[in-house]
């Protein structure tokens, strides 16, 4: 399982003009067999710790991407 981990700056080696955008990277968590429980787990803490997951500027968001919670009776 790959959550997202961050962004770093690519390197200096490009074109002259090229305007590099920072590139992502992914944290794996990776387990014995029959660990996804505990693996999904791990992943969604850190992306609770982290919140590193962002949307992409380049999609919208769409109607189901918010979720509203109904109050208890």
């Amino acid at each position: 399982m790959i959550v997202p981990g961050g962004f770093f700056p690519n390197p200096a080696a490009v074109p002259a003009g090229f305007k590099a955008q920072p590139s992502p990277f992914g944290v794996t968590f990776s387990g014995p067999a029959f660990s996804e429980r505990r693996l999904i787990g791990y992943a969604y803490a850190f992306e609770q710790a982290t919140h590193h997951r962002v949307p992409s500027p380049s999609v919208p968001p769409l109607p189901s991407d918010t979720v509203t919670r109904r109050e208890r009776e």
